[in-house]
């Protein structure tokens, strides 16, 4: 059994049009929110995707990239209207049509891959009944015929032994294999587009090229066009036909990707091509102390600019290192399917050493080890063997008191500022939790603590009373990076702090960092899979594979003259690299 024809109830709406008429014109397009004032979204856009056509819209946060996204498959939030404009599928237009017209174009018609597979699948139900419940929905398929149906679908999107993933739920997949089921699910009935809304934001660098690749060879199969929705500027190079450069709801750019990226009129598109993390991206240095580059005033790529061949701080000769890890192992026990228990070594034999004022970072894919071996150095996991020593003392078996101590000196920043925050706390709250729990000072210089860290990371005072939900992406990160500096650590483990953020915020923290860590003499851990961000932050690299350091030295060194090939893969699969670094096509 294969997977259904394409079939689109727009079909016959589009007869005897052209083969070179537009799948998708958005004409004129005005969104506005309302909840206690109006916000205009999307201001005036206009654009036409062709058949077989890849559009990215790139932007910001606030850009109106997903209103867009949104509006044109009818799913627009509560409180937001399409004020103006006309989306035409296929000569058909979208705007004002009932939900029992859009529900036969969703799907069918319309293919959407949404951005968080962690969310968009349910956790209750196995894979391939979900797919199944897609394709009787649609009448594609009836109860007896669709498992059969779902399981070719999830052979058509790339994941491996396809019956024994229909019978798996989401939670037993990888993040790779769960973003494959999402496009598997959007291209199961054969859409004539497919809107992919910042689809492998999430997934390391290898995982992301693959599951692009595919999606890619899936799409140019069916000549399928698609409305690619990202803020990542280099997969926008790598994957679009033409591109669409959004700021504020307004287009401010538009044309064939060469064009824009290669020769940009914009000066936003420019501050924000300056401002991407690269392959060619040197180490950020301090713009606080005295050491900020020059450059004209007012300049967007201020924050990310660099300077050349600048060497890392070398602490005095005789330092010892801040952190020591030697020889750890750490080994989980899980339930086997028979009796007994399936023994997995998530850290085998790493050493390393942090050295002081200075940044170590560890790069790899999800399950190489890293974000483990950040938890042994933050004793909330135990190693199985090694010792980890910190400040000279052996923190290995630390218990107790002991460990509450070493919790003054050892922080860590999280991945998502959306979910590390609470929000029923104001940020003066949250940001004086540490201070509370350890009784550093009274209600009146905890009070005078928090607007003091407030005044580092750059927040207007105005913001104390704040709730996180109030506060951008880049704001709540900063809120975070306040909390860990509350009781002066040594220590900063820092787990994708950049990850979740656009490439102009993305600039900002990893400036900010940079700036505190010369400030206050700080250590950071930083774990990423993004060699890009990495190179502009970290002095020392290791490379983490299936639980084993590969690789580790210089910075400089890493990327210059790579020695092992997984660092070498991992660097070939940044996208953008052959139109940022001139090297060539990646991979």
């Amino acid at each position: 059994m294969g997977v259904p024809e394409r079939a689109t109830p727009s079909r016959s709406a589009a007869a005897g049009t052209a083969e070179s008429s537009p799948v998708l014109a958005v004409q004129d397009l005005h969104v506005s929110y309302r909840s206690s004032e109006v916000v205009d979204a999307v201001r005036g856009v206009s654009f036409d995707v062709g058949p077989g056509e890849v559009v990215a819209l790139v932007g910001e946060s606030g850009s109106g990239k997903s209103t867009i996204a949104h509006t044109v498959i009818g799913l627009l939030p509560p409180g937001g209207s399409v004020r103006r404009g006309r989306v035409l599928f296929a000569g058909q237009d979208l705007v004002g049509l009932s939900d029992r017209k859009l529900l036969a174009v969703r799907g069918v018609g319309i293919g959407f891959v949404p951005q968080d597979p962690g969310v968009s699948l349910n956790p209750v139900k196995r894979v391939g009944r979900q797919i199944s419940e897609v394709l009787v929905g649609h009448g594609l398929a009836d109860r007896r015929s669709a498992p059969a149906l779902a399981v070719d679908i999830l052979a058509r999107a790339g994941l491996s032994d396809p019956r024994l993933r229909a019978r798996q739920y989401p939670h037993q997949l990888s993040g790779g294999m769960r973003q494959r089921v999402l496009i598997g699910m959007a291209l199961a009935c054969r859409p004539r587009l497919v809107i992919a809304d910042e689809p492998t934001s999430a997934l390391d660098v290898t995982v992301q090229r693959r599951v692009l690749d595919h999606f890619q060879e899936l799409t140019h199969q069916d000549r399928t066009s698609v409305l690619f929705i990202t803020h990542d500027l280099a997969i926008a190079s790598d994957r679009a036909d033409r591109v669409i450069v959004l700021r504020h709801g307004r287009v401010v750019e538009a044309g064939a990707v060469g064009t824009v990226f290669d020769r940009p009129q914009s000066p936003y598109t420019r501050s924000l091509l300056a401002l991407a993390p690269s392959l060619t991206s040197e180490r950020l240095v301090p713009t606080r102390s005295g050491a900020r580059v020059p450059g004209p005033p007012g300049d967007a790529a201020q924050a990310a600019r660099t300077q050349p061949n600048t060497p890392p701080p070398v602490p005095p000769p005789g330092t010892a290192p801040l952190v020591e890890a030697h020889d750890l192992v750490k080994n989980f026990d899980q339930p086997a399917r028979s009796r007994g228990t399936n023994r997995i070594t998530a850290v085998d034999g790493v050493s390393f050493a942090v050295p002081r004022g200075q940044t170590y970072s560890f790069v790899g894919e999800s399950g190489s080890g890293k974000s483990t071996t950040a938890r042994l150095v933050l004793r909330l996991e135990t190693p199985t063997s090694g010792r980890i020593v910190f400040d000279g003392k052996d923190i290995t078996d630390w218990k107790g008191d002991q460990l509450r101590r070493l919790r003054r000196r050892v922080q860590v920043v999280y991945q998502n500022p959306y979910s590390s925050l609470d929000p029923r706390f104001s940020v003066e709250r949250i940001i004086a939790q540490p201070l509370r729990a350890f009784k550093a000072g009274d209600q009146a210089g905890q009070r005078a603590r928090v607007a003091e860290l407030l005044d580092q990371v750059a927040l207007p005072a105005g913001t104390i009373h704040r709730k996180a939900a109030e506060l951008s992406g880049g704001q709540r990160q900063r809120v975070a990076i306040a909390r860990a500096l509350a009781l002066k650590p040594d220590l900063i483990i820092l787990d994708e702090p950049v990850s979740a953020l656009d490439v102009s915020v993305q600039a900002q923290i990893l400036q900010l960092l940079v700036d505190l860590q010369d400030e206050l003499t700080l250590s950071y851990l930083f774990i990423s899979h993004d060699f890009a961000v990495v190179r502009q932050i970290s002095d020392l690299v290791g490379v983490m594979r299936s639980g084993r350091l590969v690789e580790q030295g210089p910075t400089d060194d890493i990327f210059r003259n790579p020695r092992d090939a997984y660092t070498k893969e991992l660097l070939a699969a940044i996208p953008g690299g052959a139109r940022r670094s001139g090297a060539g096509s990646p991979g």
